[in-house]
């Protein structure tokens, strides 16, 4: 969980009720949303608490109200903030954290393993040379993942915010006031559903490979070649993987064993199937958990 600022809370909340919104960062190409973050989103979506929504809008539109000086205005908006937040603690009384929108953010480091490799050394050197804020940028686009963002409002304390500052205003104390609504609006909880990428492009890989052997036992030449650039490419991807640290080293030795063992029983023209179910199943099982964790 983390905090975001207020421009983040008034952009999640205009686009609360729409379809699920896509940012790529980092990268020069489309963005790429396997299907299971999709669904991720959409799961999330359907959590979405309408009044919740209304409240936070209510709380901007008070905002504004108050640096244009209207204060009555505030006021009402206020009151009708505090309407709906009062449905939500009737209706859910044990509930904390209200969702008010989902967001699906891409970032995709373009490079391959060597690359990553190389942007890591260059930013251990920066950071020796006590040049931090050019690593730190640096850092920050090692990464290639989807990132499914719920946004939530703190029931704890976002309603006692707005009596707070109902209460400041009926003291004449409009920029104390003011103050509190902009504190609330800033505390918007966030947590991050993260799906790496290189491990959903490795998946699809093997998948093509395992579906184009089928129920072949032996391949000929031009089959072998084709299941070899498809384990060549999946290889790729388990690599950057690694190399971003989205897959430990026990893990990726456990892999990168079976793709050699996949790549010695084509050169020898061998029956491939059984060990593509085994680097499948590694993979598959890798991602559930990883994807299953609360980021």
């Amino acid at each position: 969980m983390k905090q975001r600022a207020s421009w983040l809370l008034a952009l999640g909340c205009a686009l609360a009720l729409s379809a699920i919104p896509v940012q790529a960062a980092n990268s020069s190409k489309q963005a790429h949303v396997p299907p299971a973050a999709t669904q991720q989103a959409a799961k999330e979506r359907t959590k979405i608490i309408a009044e919740a929504v209304t409240a936070l809008e209510k709380t901007r539109a008070a905002l504004a109200a108050l640096d244009a000086g209207d204060t009555q205005k505030a006021l009402n908006l206020l009151s009708e903030a505090t309407g709906k937040l009062e449905i939500i603690t009737t209706a859910h009384p044990d509930l904390a954290l209200a969702p008010v929108d989902v967001r699906v953010v891409v970032r995709d480091f373009p490079g391959d393993a060597k690359a990553i490799h190389a942007a890591v050394e260059k930013a251990s050197d920066l950071l020796d040379d006590g040049k931090v804020q050019e690593a730190r940028h640096l850092l920050e686009g090692l990464a290639s993942e989807v990132d499914v963002q719920v946004y939530y409002l703190p029931l704890a304390t976002y309603p006692q915010a707005i009596k707070h500052a109902v209460r400041l205003l009926a003291q004449k104390k409009r920029v104390e006031a003011a103050s509190v609504l902009q504190t609330a609006l800033d505390t918007l909880v966030v947590v991050d559903h993260i799906t790496p990428l290189p491990i959903v492009h490795a998946q699809e890989f093997l998948a093509q490979a395992r579906a184009f052997v089928g129920k072949k036992r032996r391949l000929n030449a031009a089959q072998t070649k084709h299941v070899q650039a498809l384990l060549a490419s999946a290889k790729a991807e388990l690599e950057r993987a690694r190399a971003l640290g989205y897959l430990d080293e026990k893990r990726y030795e456990a892999m990168l064993e079976d793709v050699e063992a996949l790549e010695d029983k084509l050169a020898k023209h061998g029956d491939t199937r059984s060990l593509l179910d085994a680097l499948r199943k590694k993979v598959d099982e890798f991602l559930k958990e990883f994807t299953a964790k609360k980021q």
